[in-house]
């Protein structure tokens, strides 16, 4: 499974050594307030790039921090960049989305044209309101599949469109085991999409992640139009799928 970006997203524990979370968040904050833990912490971190390759998507308690990278945090903090780690976990209670650019272009495009790889979002459904709105996540909740068929199908042709549409539809419904789904087939459910190859293109970045796409005129799900001229219709026609 790939998406088409050069960063990652997880929560910023993921830098501390393994040990330090064995008994969850409630341990980790008391790892965070013992100096001699936090000095073992300091020489067992998994960092493999720079602070400021590092974006706070979210911090509940500090929203002026979302958007941030851990070297500039640590800035206004008036603090080392490690110590800013540490003092932001305790004061979030160990629980700090963050987009980690740690991945090149090079790789993206490589792993882009086997045949053996599908596209996907690992996100969730967010939306630009309600308790998402301060939220800076990464792109890829908006922008992962039209920007594969934009971006790198159709403007730098890194694989052809319907290779791309393949890698979105009946690849992964046949890896998952779903028999009725992924192609435009009799019998099967009629999940469909209708794109403009022309013009379908992601609009959402790393500084302004909260951007649907162009170019998705319709989509269906089950036979039941739920975007219609790229606005939703409040339908809701979706279940939950099971291997069959």
């Amino acid at each position: 499974d790939q998406y088409p970006y050069i960063a990652s997203s997880t929560n910023l524990t993921a830098l501390l050594p393994h040990w330090s979370m064995e008994g969850g968040a409630e341990q980790l904050l008391k790892h965070l307030q013992d100096p001699e833990a936090r000095a073992k912490m300091a020489k067992e971190l998994r960092l493999n790039y720079g602070w400021d390759k590092i974006m706070v998507a979210k911090a509940k308690n500090n929203p002026q921090f979302n958007g941030k990278t851990i070297q500039e945090i640590a800035q206004e903090m008036g603090k080392e960049p490690l110590d800013a780690v540490f003092e932001l976990l305790l004061q979030e209670e160990a629980q700090v989305p963050s987009v980690m650019f740690g991945m090149n272009e090079e790789d993206v495009r490589r792993v882009m044209k086997s045949p053996h790889g599908m596209v996907g979002s690992d996100g969730s459904a967010i939306c630009p309101e309600g308790v998402w709105r301060d939220f800076v996540p990464h792109p890829r909740y908006y922008g992962t599949f039209p920007r594969v068929l934009g971006h790198y199908a159709r403007d730098e042709k890194i694989i052809p469109l319907q290779e791309a549409v393949r890698k979105m539809t009946w690849a992964p419904a046949r890896k998952v085991g779903l028999k009725d789904r992924g192609l435009i087939h009799p019998g099967f459910k009629a999940d469909l999409v209708v794109f403009n190859p022309e013009t379908v293109k992601d609009k959402a970045t790393f500084q302004n992640p909260h951007q649907y796409p162009q170019g998705i005129h319709y989509v269906l799900v089950n036979g039941e139009i739920v975007v219609q001229n790229g606005e939703h219709t409040g339908r809701l026609p979706g279940k939950v799928l099971r291997r069959n």
